[in-house]
């Protein structure tokens, strides 16, 4: 008796053991391009960030110019270079909020410059091609961004030289 009682035991736990296992699946292909896609896009997100540091930095210049300034097409030039800047810093803070994680993905990139959602995240659940669709909307997004930025950042480099 004491021997069937110790056997079942055993066999429960065994059974309790291997049955709450969970299979770890590999991504597959799709996700897996989608997880090098989100990398991209917050590889781009952090020279975007740098540019805007760099623009930032450049703001007191602009608007010394802007209080000196005589003619009038200047003070309106520099009002619109703080206004592109500001819409982009806007743009980013929008893009990192939204920038949402590929289920499944190790983190192997830092928090320093994005905060993307991980308890409630959209995606999970969602098909491989529907995740890289998404990935690859965000990683446009944020390429858009790096050009607009680029392009400020030059034109407020292009004003104060002159």
């Amino acid at each position: 008796m004491k021997i069937k009682m110790l056997f079942w035991s055993l066999f429960g736990l065994f059974f309790t053991f291997f049955s709450c296992k969970t299979e770890i699946k590999e991504p597959d292909a799709t996700l897996k391009q989608a997880m090098s896609v989100h990398e991209e896009a917050i590889a781009i997100e952090k020279t975007v960030a740098a540019v805007l540091d760099s623009i930032e930095a450049k703001t007191k210049a602009l608007e010394m110019r802007k209080a000196n300034a005589k003619e009038e097409t200047i003070k309106v030039s520099i009002d619109s270079l703080l206004l592109s800047f500001q819409t982009l810093k806007e743009e980013h803070s929008f893009w990192k909020e939204g920038l949402l994680e590929v289920p499944g993905m190790e983190h192997s990139h830092g928090h320093d410059h994005h905060h993307h959602h991980h308890g409630d995240n959209p995606l999970e659940g969602e098909s491989s091609a529907n995740i890289l669709t998404a990935q690859e909307e965000f990683k446009a997004n944020i390429e858009g961004i790096r050009t607009r930025t680029a392009a400020t950042l030059e034109k407020t480099n292009t004003f104060l030289k002159n």
